[in-house]
């Protein structure tokens, strides 16, 4: 009777194994075939959810630096609290992996314990990013037992994390009624300190994403000169990776830029490089938001004509990929368009129609 027992247990442990081996493939081809960051994102998530332990590390990476580029494009708190929701979600698969790890390795593995633990503290500090005290305390553990053990990734790491803790208050200082009472450089002089590390690993990933994390940190203190140095050095690197998602990105950031700076031709400029290249990977969310800003600038320079025809492009693929958020803007942004064009009764029938 043991006996039929256990090879019944077998069996199922076996099917069980088969299982989960046809879904993992099944993921991987879909992320293979994937296009866009926001759904390479959740089948990566979903990856690390279905792997084994010993690879939630590879998942969890990949989902974090996805997070962090999608994060750089959005300053709507909706959108930007589903990705930081994501981005915990990441770092917990980290988190877990360097727990699990350190449990089940031999005793050698345990002599190495410390590296594990500035991961693992720098993984909580980015899972709380939004909790800026403990996000700050686990960070800055991990920085100082880096230094004491010459760990360098782990201290570029955890700079960057820091710098990623001030670059968000310094964000959103005025709501958080921060500004009287913070350090407007701590983004930049933390993101200095990552870079140097970075550089002396060669990592040339993490030192395009530091540049433009730094290029970040002198856009929002106004200095516009260095913002543009930093983002042309990371759009630069992000070429030589082939990472077309990265530069799609990189270009409507600098798209952003000018058109702020009210000139026109340089951001439609860099809006068009955008839309190409998110063409290529098929980023509707990235085409959607492209077409958005070009209507901004034609209806602002009285062409309503263009306006109109890149909002109405920009509501198409919002109403497509049910982005509801995308959907009511150009709803409003079209309806602003035909009522700029003397067109106010078409405006109110165009809004009823698709509010339908």
């Amino acid at each position: 009777m043991k006996k039929l027992i256990s090879l019944i247990l077998l069996a199922w442990l076996c099917d069980l194994s088969y299982s989960q081996n046809r879904v993992m493939d099944s993921l991987l081809k879909e992320l293979q075939n994937a296009k866009q960051d926001t759904m390479r994102l959740r089948l990566y998530l979903v990856l690390g959810d279905s792997c084994d332990i010993k690879d939630n590390l590879i998942y969890g990476e990949q989902a974090l630096h996805l997070c962090d580029k999608l994060l750089l494009q959005t300053t709507n708190d909706s959108v930007r609290k589903k990705i930081l929701m994501q981005r915990a979600s990441a770092s917990n698969l980290i988190a877990v992996y360097y727990s699990q790890s350190s449990k089940a390795d031999s005793l050698l593995s345990l002599l190495k314990d410390d590296t594990n633990k500035v991961n693992t503290l720098n993984a909580i500090s980015a899972f709380k990013s939004l909790d800026y005290g403990n996000a700050m305390k686990y960070a800055e553990e991990a920085k100082l037992l880096s230094q004491k053990i010459n760990f360098k990734k782990g201290e570029g790491d955890a700079y960057y994390n820091i710098g990623n803790i001030h670059l968000t208050q310094l964000m959103y200082r005025d709501s958080l009624s921060l500004r009287n009472h913070f350090n407007d450089k701590g983004a930049l002089n933390n993101f200095l300190a990552a870079l140097q590390l970075r550089q002396e690993l060669n990592d040339k990933r993490a030192i395009a994403t530091t540049n433009q994390s730094i290029a970040d940190s002198y856009q929002q203190l106004g200095d516009y000169p260095n913002f543009l140095k930093y983002c042309y050095i990371s759009l630069s690197l992000f070429k030589e990776l082939n990472d077309t998602s990265s530069v799609a990105n990189a270009y409507f950031g600098l798209g952003l830029v000018f058109q702020n700076d009210n000139d026109n031709e340089e951001a439609r400029k860099n809006y068009n490089e955008s839309l190409k290249l998110s063409e290529a990977i098929r980023d509707k969310y990235g085409i959607s938001a492209v077409y958005q800003k070009l209507g901004a600038i034609f209806l602002k320079e009285g062409n309503y004509t263009e306006a109109l025809k890149n909002d109405s492009a920009a509501l198409l693929i919002s109403e497509e990929i049910k982005y509801a958020m995308g959907v009511a803007q150009e709803l409003y942004h079209i309806g602003t368009d035909f009522e700029m064009h003397g067109k106010a009764a078409k405006a109110k029938a165009f809004s009823s129609d698709h509010l339908v």
